[in-house]
Formats: C-alpha cells, sequence, structure tokens
C-alpha cells in the first residue's frame, strides 16, 4: 500500500480516514490469508519433530481438578503482577509463555509448566530465556514447534495435537493446540487439566498507555514504545480505550469462546488496563484468596 502524495501532505482530512480504512482492510486480508499460505512450515516442523513428540499431553487432563492456577504472557502488565505472584507462588500452579519464562525465573518466580507453539525460528531467539529454568519445569509444546527450541530442552516434555501430520488414531483425544498465540493455548491446557479458576497475569492484547506491547526485560520492550501502526480500539476493564492488532483482536474473541463454553471455570484477568473479555471478569489480586497447595508435583513417569 503506497500513499500518493496529496495522501502524505494531508491536503484534505479525508485523505487519512481513507488511507486507515484501506490499510485496515488489506491487514485482515493479509491476516486471513496467511494461514493458508504459511501451512507449509507447519508441516515442515512437525516431521522434523516426530522422534522428540513422544509423550503426549493428554497425561495431564484432569491431574489438578478444582484447583487455581495462573497463566502468565508477555503483556506490560505482568510488571505490576509480578510481585504478588512471586509472594504467592507456593499456593498457586504457574503456568507460563516461552518468551516470559527467563524473566520470571530471574525474578524468584517458579515456573511449573512453560509453553511454547511457535514454529518460527525467531522463537529461539524471543523464548531463549527459558532454558534458565529448573529441571522441575515441564515443557509443553505443539507438535509445530521450533526444532531448535525442542532439540535443545534439558528436561521433560509433552506435546499438543498431532504427531504426524496424517490421520492417527493414538492422537485422536489428545490436547489441541489454539490459536492464534500461545496465551490462547496455554488457557486451553489449563482447562483441560482441570483447573476451575484460571487467573491471567500479562495477558492485555493491548497496548500499555505509554505505548508498549510487552513486559519489561523482553526483546520487544527494548525496542521502544510501538508508534505510527494502523491499529484496532478496544475498551479495557477500567473504561479506557486501548489499541491493539488484527492478530490480538482474534486472540481475544478465541478466549472469549472458551470463555462462554467451558462456563465452569472461572476466569479472571490481574489488570485492569487489559483488554476487556466478555466472560472473563477483572479483579485486584490482593483480593483473591488462595487455598494452599498440598503438592504441585506432576506425577508422571516421563
Amino acid at each position: 500500500l503506497t500513499s500518493s502524495l496529496a495522501v502524505v501532505s494531508r491536503h484534505m482530512e479525508d485523505y487519512n480516514a481513507l488511507f486507515n480504512l484501506v490499510e485496515s482492510r488489506l491487514q485482515n486480508e493479509y491476516f486471513d490469508n496467511r494461514i493458508s499460505f504459511t501451512q507449509k512450515i507447519f508441516v515442515k516442523t512437525q516431521l522434523e519433530n516426530i522422534a522428540d513428540n513422544h509423550t503426549q499431553v493428554k497425561l495431564l487432563r484432569n491431574t489438578f481438578n478444582g484447583k487455581t492456577c495462573i497463566v502468565i504472557a508477555g503483556g506490560p502488565s505482568l510488571d505490576s503482577n509480578i510481585q504478588w505472584i512471586k509472594d504467592n507462588q507456593k499456593n498457586i500452579f504457574i503456568i507460563a509463555v516461552s518468551r516470559i519464562a527467563g524473566k520470571l525465573t530471574n525474578f524468584g518466580v517458579s515456573v511449573d509448566i512453560v509453553v511454547c507453539v511457535d514454529p518460527q525460528d525467531a522463537s529461539f531467539d524471543v523464548s531463549r530465556g527459558m532454558f534458565d529454568l529448573n529441571d522441575k519445569t515441564l515443557l509443553v509444546h505443539s507438535y509445530h514447534v521450533s526444532p531448535k527450541i525442542l532439540s535443545q530442552w534439558p528436561g521433560k516434555c509433552m506435546y499438543m495435537g498431532q504427531r504426524f501430520p496424517w490421520k492417527n488414531d493414538a492422537d485422536i483425544d489428545n490436547i489441541t493446540t489454539v490459536g492464534p498465540t500461545v496465551t490462547n493455548s496455554a488457557v486451553r491446557l489449563a482447562i483441560e487439566m482441570g483447573f476451575t479458576r484460571i487467573l491471567l497475569s500479562g495477558v492485555d492484547f493491548c497496548y500499555s498507555k505509554s505505548g508498549y506491547s510487552h513486559a519489561s526485560g523482553t526483546i520487544e520492550a527494548s525496542l521502544g514504545p510501538r508508534l505510527g501502526h494502523n491499529t484496532i480500539w478496544v475498551e479495557t476493564y477500567d473504561g479506557h480505550q486501548a489499541e491493539t492488532l488484527i492478530q490480538l483482536k482474534y486472540a481475544m474473541e478465541s478466549l472469549e469462546y472458551e470463555a462462554k463454553t467451558y462456563t465452569n471455570v472461572e476466569m479472571i484477568n490481574l489488570c485492569s488496563h487489559a483488554a476487556k473479555i466478555s466472560g472473563i471478569t477483572y479483579c485486584d489480586p490482593t483480593t483473591i484468596t488462595l487455598d494452599s497447595f498440598t503438592t504441585k508435583k506432576i506425577a508422571l513417569s516421563l
């Protein structure tokens, strides 16, 4: 999409509105079609991972019925919740996305499960901090996760989805990956594990007021605020408007579907600045009462 000199100079106010409209429609079309255009990499990584996709994550199904967990993503709101998470980590099961796992470990938070799904090689760079986790952390990954990550993970791991790119009876009832973001897959994993209360931290799905898309300490945050992008406006829990990208809007819709489908699971976002999602409530973490965990150990021989 190339702007004419008239659009760049904004000789008419309507030019700007028209340009934003056209750009938004192009982004939507690009996002909708990109999934079809990138199927090759999913199959390629699936084949490369066959040897390492050895244990199905369905073994974790209903292992923590009635308990509380927290799904931690890389949104900027994590910075305001991380101390509370550290102080209460003994009484809450912690599931973190791979890109933020290193930050949590460096802060003194012990991650029980780290989730990684991206097949792109760049995933290894943004998730490199996960290799600082201790041997008690379980990696749950998609069948198409980047082979660079899976082949070098030194601990125990389990896969989501299908091991082979063809029909296989053994994979029929395995827990599947849910898109479009790793956060969506992490939430589905928590639901399948039987947790009846899922807390969300860093699950903003929108930019912060200062224009940041990720928590401090991440590669994205080090690049500074994201400015000048064509974005969508969404409402936050505190009633303000925030900018977001089309792919994050799809992620919000996917999470809304999960909340409406699994009505027996209470989902709570710990940040008032996060994008508001129907079926998910906001609650100040200091008002949450947690039951003590007798054990968070996953009793499996992998």
